[in-house]
């Protein structure tokens, strides 16, 4: 099984892990105590943002106290298609167009670019880039995670220590012209 191949890489005792996904339980279990034992463990696990990652290892029975000891930081991540710099063109969306796209607080308008598409790209698109929700995992969150808080407090304080939510991050993507709000909307569902 997977989770009796990873007890076998964690004998050789290395000194970083990447476990593909952690899936159920036995999994997650190892790789809490893998990264208990001073290793960096990498580990995919398929949550809609950063702070659900720590609620979904909860929800698969490991010990609050074993997250909060373990887990340092939690990265999500959407892929979306780059807009080609060579065909791309301005627009402007209007806080009506961005409500219309699931984002319900945008209040201001956005100067943003839309495909085209030219002889170097496909539709207008060219290349994939990343949007990255970032959760550090601080002492107060710790606290909140030993607490047995969830998802909705534990981003509420992350956001308070700076991080930003993959809406953001993608509205900043669109206002720099890196991608579309099509593109957007495509991959993110809209914010609840």
């Amino acid at each position: 099984t997977f989770a009796s191949g990873l007890a076998s890489v964690l004998a050789c005792d290395p000194d970083v892990v990447l476990v593909g996904e952690v899936a159920e339980p036995e999994t997650a279990a190892l790789t809490i105590t893998a990264a208990l034992g001073n290793r960096l463990v990498l580990a995919g696990l398929a949550t809609d943002d950063a702070p659900s990652a720590i609620t979904r290892l909860l929800e698969m029975g490991v010990a609050p106290y074993l997250v909060a000891g373990a887990v340092r930081c939690v990265v999500a991540q959407r892929l979306v298609r780059a807009l080609c710099t060579s065909c791309r063109t301005a627009i402007r969306l209007e806080p009506a167009a961005l409500h219309a796209a699931g984002f319900a607080d945008a209040t201001d308008a956005v100067e943003a670019h839309a495909p085209a598409g030219c002889s170097s790209c496909l539709g207008g698109y060219r290349g994939r880039v990343a949007l990255c929700e970032v959760l550090e995992v601080t002492d107060a969150l710790r606290e909140l995670v030993l607490a047995g808080a969830r998802t909705a407090r534990l981003a509420q304080a992350a956001e308070a220590n700076g991080m930003r939510r993959l809406h953001d991050v993608a509205l900043a993507r669109v206002g720099d012209g890196t991608t579309s709000l099509a593109e957007v909307v495509r991959v993110l569902p809209p914010r609840g």
